[in-house]
């Protein structure tokens, strides 16, 4: 499993038996709590607060509707033969 950090190449088998039953609760508390959410017995967690969005250098020039050639969404023709 690749999990958040970075743990060694060769991992003992006594610390990765820890580590993946100590994953499994975490999983399975999440659950339980994401549920627990859904039937409204625990109030759901409030939206963080998304910081201002950054202006885009490159809106004025793409938003006039010109692309470059090549670059449109449009499907290429499939050769007939």
């Amino acid at each position: 499993s690749a999990g958040p950090g970075r743990r060694c190449c060769l991992e003992q088998i006594s610390a990765k038996w820890a580590r993946e039953k100590a994953e499994s609760i975490r999983r399975a508390k999440k659950l339980a709590r994401k549920k627990m959410q859904r039937e409204g017995l625990l109030p759901m967690p409030k939206p963080k607060p998304r910081p201002a969005a950054r202006p885009n250098p490159f809106a004025a020039t793409m938003s006039t509707g010109a692309r470059p050639a090549g670059a449109g969404s449009e499907m290429m023709e499939r050769p007939k033969f």
